[in-house]
């Protein structure tokens, strides 16, 4: 007889939902980081003029990859849209991080925007997938939940890094 090795659909689901959630938390601590070291990063690299584009542009890169990905995840299953959207989230973070002019700065916020931007629809599209319609409140909690630590200790930690350490 054949013995199926596959961890069952609730150890799937499991493993989904503290990827989605730490991916959500991930983002979150990003986007309430960010705001709170801006001001600094924009006084140390005398980018006042951008400061006010930086935020505009994540936000327009935000609606792109939201677009984009969901597009691809409706074409090819969300695995690949997904991993592709964290790798481009880390370059830009990268590109940001090592920025020594305003102008990259607001580049890396394109494409911080851009991956985190398609995580949104691909987390969505996972959950309507891979929950039953009884399920699916609460792995929509545990993911919405996923904005709340952040939020609560992004913007402290954020501005006790860059006032001790730095913005980077």
């Amino acid at each position: 007889p054949v013995i199926d090795a596959r961890p069952e659909p609730a150890v799937h689901r499991r493993t989904l939902a503290v990827g989605l959630v730490l991916s959500t938390s991930l983002v979150a601590f990003e986007v309430t980081s960010v705001l709170t070291a801006l001001p600094t990063i924009s006084d140390e690299l005398d980018g006042d003029s951008l400061y006010g584009a930086t935020l505009a542009a994540y936000m327009l890169a935000n609606l792109v990859g939201l677009v984009a990905a969901g597009e691809q995840a409706d074409r090819h299953g969300p695995r690949r849209p997904f991993i592709v959207c964290i790798a481009i989230f880390v370059v830009g973070l990268i590109l940001a991080g090592v920025a020594n002019d305003m102008i990259v700065v607001l580049l890396g916020r394109v494409v911080q925007g851009t991956g985190a931007g398609g995580l949104a629809p691909i987390t969505f599209a996972l959950i309507g997938k891979v929950w039953p319609a009884d399920g699916r409140a609460t792995i929509l909690a545990w993911v919405s939940a996923g904005w709340v630590l952040p939020s609560l200790i992004a913007p402290g930690l954020a501005g006790w890094i860059t006032n001790e350490i730095d913005w980077r």
